[in-house]
């Protein structure tokens, strides 16, 4: 609806269009004038003619205001203090619960108004949204003062945050693949929103609040109470808001730079005043300076006479600016009078002008007044006195330049402003939490209510929810929560559109894999193969349904069925699905040949003893095949008439491609071996759509239908169950792909998973880059807005002309704005036009972070994280053993029965029992080779079998091998090796241990002259000759088998620590 802001009025009081300080201004200067013609001193004439020119100047040159009112403003500028402490300048005194206080005694209360998606609805309903609106300024009592005040606010994702880490927690489990994916990719969308959760780094959206100002606290709440009724009564929501969340508004509006989460600390003690005010400001002629930072703040002194609903948003939408409006009322005899007087002059002007181009200027001024004048007369209508702020923040201290681009901006949307030269210290209060308004009378006009209210900034919603997943960002991250329910989210079901490199294909991998980290399972139809990376990283599978060994069997009976939809009998339900199949599959066999087709299928079930009495959920025999119902037509044909053995064999000729020998006998004919038990499935139609026709494919989708309404199904009766299940995607990539115009098999595969979906707590996504193969003729356009129909959200990317006009034809009844369409035309590659409902849709830019692009780009990636944080934590773990180990136990000595069992032992033949080899592995090539350089040599002492023969061994020897001449300090190291911690499986490591044994004792009984190089007798040995295999036989004593087992079950808990 166009608006008229009606122009300046003379709200003070006037003579001839001359306030009473130009009245004293020039009787003052015409004092002057008239001492000087009067004095006697040389060239008084002169210098009076002089005189006369300066004031002439001074009162007829404008700037923003009268030249010598200018010159008077910057002499009180260069003698007025410039340094302040911000306390002194802070009108605000505290924050009491929900109530400002200020030091002049006035109190404030302040309402948080959500924004709404303003043009989406239609023209009567804005008028209808704004008249409720103006209705907050016809509340105001002379006295009052409200004002508009919109900040740039920070968006903080604590909640989501701490939701996401508890169904981390929840879901933290790592026995798969999938499960350790799923972690892995929590973890790095946990990493996104904590980067952009700081202050230095979070987004920004606009944020508008009304703050009511009255010497009367029981008027503020009464007020605002009426306003909060009448704004929600008319789906506005407003929310009066107190505590922390108040305190944090007073800082922002005077000090923007602060993390807001700090005002939960200082609420409610006796440091707010403190936090709320700046530390120091310093004023200069063209900027104020707040605590470093430099703030201009712009005076509007001209509104746009002519404008449409919603005219400040344009305003509002500035960056790095706050804006302030600021309301007075005024009393309808003084405003009747000032309009009186205001029209009285333009017509006096008007009749003594001789200029077009005034005369033209007047006569709008003049038809503006006489609105306002038919406004405040015949309708509730209110005037009041209004001045506007914008205050821009320099963060980037570019001075000058930011100045004038500033205002530059501002005068572009048809405002005109002032810089307030010297005048910042004035600015300043007007823009902050204060009563006051600028004291010149060019800084205010008089504007009715209703025009001030379609001011309507609050256009633009933020789409943040709870429990949901960051898609992108606009101004503000896009956090979409797909299960919701209300009255406007009736389903999870959604299309994806989009031309070719508009970004599609990304945006749905990437939806993809944060709902598997939500813990969904995910069934993709793939036709072009593009999603096997993914299905890789994310521990999945991919079912090629064109291949053999993946077999769906038609006739076998899905049984879990919800009561809902049991028709009464699951094999009659069953033939009936039949009946659709081979209607889709034996196309061109003609209708009395197909009917007489299904007339054979109960037969072919009684041949396997199924009828309708058979208890088929409790059924644990084979289901019939295409074998088998072959030969039941060629059994027909011999029984039959010789006229109808032809139609028989017709029908015989067509099953024959599905029975043994056909062509396609590997899809179907069998008993169905497919399983899809992973929660990430990808079907890949890929080389089906190569090799054969669409009617086999749209049959083979028709079976794939009725196996993922039965994986629907039997989620859906376990959650009736109380059991914790996983929620089911279903997606189609490509669609238009398998789209056949001639049947629409695919199209009612997708509405009615669709509805499925909706009706079990599912999801499906249907994506495609070619919108005209929905509308190919009028069933397929049918079928397509049904599908449209029972899909709650819409992704639209770039499309072309054609693309876009396709997109409104089939989304005819959404009511897409004109510049809704030229955003479509417009969208730039990675872009997106959301649609969550009919009064809700945005644009905004699809974001995936690197770490999990990689998952759909990159094969092997899960992989590749896991073996690095394998080897890392192999490496703590060897760092850690070969620096602070435990000490090792002091061996103990051998006992002479020890002894004499040792060289019992070595005796014994190949006889012995088999338990006693079994504690050797005898495969030493199953363990990991050392090199020679890289052996461990183990201490002497390790095996002591008796102090007699430890003499034997010479100080030098011990003191090579353990590094001491002492005995008594002779120690056992344990290094672990890293092969052993990551490669070695627990069986191997047991074998290695107990080999490392058997290659101890060997050296130690050689190194002893026990056992010489061959395993035969040394010189003066008292041991008989004996071979090396002779050692595997060896009994060791208990105190080394203890030894070893400690050292078996220290890297059982390694292998552990490593696996969590």
């Amino acid at each position: 609806m166009q608006r008229m802001i009606p122009k300046q009025s003379k709200t003070q009081f006037m003579i001839r269009g001359l306030t009473i300080r130009d009245i004293l201004f020039l009787t003052v200067c015409l004092a002057v004038f008239v001492l000087l013609l009067v004095s006697n001193f040389d060239y008084h004439y002169y210098v009076a003619v002089g005189w006369a020119l300066l004031v002439c100047i001074l009162f007829f040159l404008k700037i923003d205001d009268r030249l010598y009112y200018e010159l008077y403003t910057i002499i009180l500028f260069v003698f007025s203090r410039k340094k302040w402490n911000g306390r002194d300048l802070t009108a605000v005194s505290s924050v009491d619960g929900d109530i400002i206080k200020f030091k002049d005694g006035y109190y404030a209360g302040v309402l948080r108004i959500d924004s709404t998606e303003f043009f989406l609805l239609r023209e009567e309903e804005q008028d209808r949204m704004i008249d409720a609106f103006s209705g907050v300024f016809k509340n105001l009592n002379i006295g009052q003062k409200i004002s508009l005040i919109r900040l740039d606010r920070p968006v903080f994702l604590d909640e989501r945050i701490e939701e996401l880490k508890r169904s981390s927690a929840k879901r933290m489990r790592t026995s798969t693949k999938g499960d350790r994916a799923a972690a892995y990719i929590r973890a790095e969308r946990l990493k996104n929103l904590e980067a952009v959760n700081t202050n230095e780094n979070c987004f920004y959206y606009n944020a508008f609040y009304l703050v009511l100002y009255s010497y009367n606290r029981a008027a503020v709440d009464k007020t605002l109470l009426a306003d909060v009724r009448d704004l929600r009564a008319n789906n506005l929501q407003a929310t009066r808001i107190s505590g922390a969340e108040l305190l944090g508004f007073a800082r922002r509006t005077l000090r923007p730079a602060f993390d807001e989460r700090e005002a939960a600390k200082i609420a409610g003690t006796k440091a707010q005043q403190e936090f709320v005010s700046p530390e120091a400001v310093t004023f200069t002629s063209k900027f104020a300076e707040v605590d470093g930072i430099a703030e201009n703040t712009f005076v509007i002194t001209r509104y746009p006479t002519q404008t449409f609903n919603a005219w400040a948003r344009a305003l509002c939408d500035m960056p790095y600016t706050k804006v302030v409006i600021s309301a007075t009322p005024i009393e309808a005899e003084k405003a009747v009078r000032a309009i009186d007087r205001t029209t009285a002059e333009l017509k006096d002007k008007y009749a003594r002008s001789s200029k077009m181009s005034s005369d033209t200027t007047t006569q709008l001024h003049y038809e503006s007044l006489q609105y306002l004048m038919e406004e405040l007369m015949s309708s509730n209508e209110v005037m009041l006195n209004v001045c506007t702020t914008v205050t821009a923040y320099d963060y980037a201290s570019e001075g000058k330049e930011f100045r004038r681009s500033m205002r530059k901006a501002i005068n572009r949307l048809g405002f005109r402003t002032s810089a307030m030269l010297c005048r910042q210290a004035e600015a300043f209060r007007a823009a902050t939490l204060n009563t006051s308004f600028p004291k010149a009378p060019t800084y205010t006009q008089g504007i009715n209510s209703s025009s001030l209210a379609a001011a309507y900034p609050f256009v633009d919603t933020q789409i943040i929810e709870p429990n949901g997943v960051m898609l992108g960002q606009n101004s503000a991250p896009v956090i979409v929560d797909f299960s919701k329910r209300s009255d406007f989210y009736k389903n999870s079901n959604i299309v994806i559109l989009g031309g070719v490199g508009g970004g599609k294909s990304f945006f749905a991998k990437s939806l993809f894999v944060n709902l598997f980290s939500e813990g969904e399972r995910i069934f993709i139809l793939d036709p072009e193969n593009e999603y096997s990376i993914l299905a890789d990283n994310l521990g999945g599978k991919v079912i090629d349904m064109g291949m053999g060994g993946n077999i769906i069997n038609p006739f076998a009976v899905l049984t879990d069925v919800n009561d809902d939809d049991d028709t009464g009998n699951l094999l009659l339900a069953h033939i009936t699905f039949l009946e659709e199949f081979f209607r889709t599959t034996l196309d061109g066999l003609g209708s009395e040949n197909i009917e007489l087709c299904l007339s054979l299928i109960p037969k072919v079930y009684k041949k396997k003893r199924i009828t309708t009495r058979t208890d088929l959920k409790n059924f644990k025999g084979k289901f019939p095949t295409f074998d088998e119902f072959l030969a039941v037509v060629r059994e027909e044909e011999e029984n039959a008439d010789i006229s109808e053995r032809g139609a028989y064999r017709m029908i015989a000729t067509f099953l024959s491609k599905f029975a043994k020998g056909g062509r396609f006998s590997y899809l179907w004919n069998g008993q169905t071996n497919l399983q899809a038990n992973e929660d990430f499935v990808v079907f890949n139609f890929q080389t089906l759509l190569a090799n054969a026709n669409k009617t086999i494919v749209a049959a083979q989708m028709l079976l794939l239908t009725q196996f993922l309404n039965n994986e629907l199904i039997h989620n859906f009766n376990r959650i009736k169950q109380g059991q914790a299940v996983a929620p089911i995607t279903i997606a189609v990539d490509e669609a238009h792909v398998f789209i056949d115009p001639h049947n629409p098999v695919a199209l009612r595969f997708m509405k009615n998973t669709a509805k499925r979906c909706r009706k079990y707590n599912g999801k499906q996504i249907v994506a495609t880059q070619s919108v005209n193969d929905f509308l190919g003729n009028e069933d397929l356009e049918r079928e397509s807005k049904a599908v449209i129909t029972e899909c709650q959200y819409t992704f639209v990317f770039p499309l072309n002309a054609s693309g876009a006009a396709d997109f409104l034809q089939l989304y005819d009844k959404l009511d897409v704005t004109e510049e809704e369409q030229n955003a479509l035309l417009d969208l730039a590659r990675g872009h997106t036009f959301f649609i969550a409902h009919q009064k809700m849709r945005t644009e905004f830019e699809v974001v995936t972070a690197p770490a999990l692009r990689r998952l759909f780009e990159e094969r092997g990636v899960t992989d590749a994280i896991e073996e690095a944080e394998s080897n890392e934590v192999a490496e703590q773990t060897e760092g850690t053993d070969s620096t602070v180990d435990e000490p090792a136990a002091e061996p103990q000595q051998p006992s002479s029965e020890d002894v004499v069992a040792i060289e019992e032992s070595q005796g014994k033949g190949e006889s012995e029992s088999a338990e006693d080899t079994a504690t050797v592995d005898p495969e030493p090539a199953a363990v990991p080779q050392e090199s020679a350089q890289d052996k461990e040599v183990l201490p002497e002492d390790e095996l002591k079998l008796g102090e007699e023969k430890m003499q034997d061994i010479s100080d030098s020897e011990a003191e090579r091998l353990t590094g001491s001449a002492d005995p008594d300090e002779y120690s056992i190291a344990e290094p672990v090796r890293e092969d052993e911690i990551t490669v070695m499986t627990e069986d191997v490591q047991d074998a290695a241990i107990d080999e490392d044994l058997t290659e101890d004792i060997s050296a130690a009984l050689s190194d002893d002259g026990i056992i010489g190089e061959h395993g035969g007798q040394t010189s003066g040995s008292p041991v008989p000759e004996r071979k090396p295999e002779d050692v595997l036989k060896y009994e060791a004593p208990a105190w080394k088998k203890d030894r070893h087992e400690k050292r078996r079950n220290k890297r059982r808990r390694d292998k552990r620590r490593i696996k969590k």
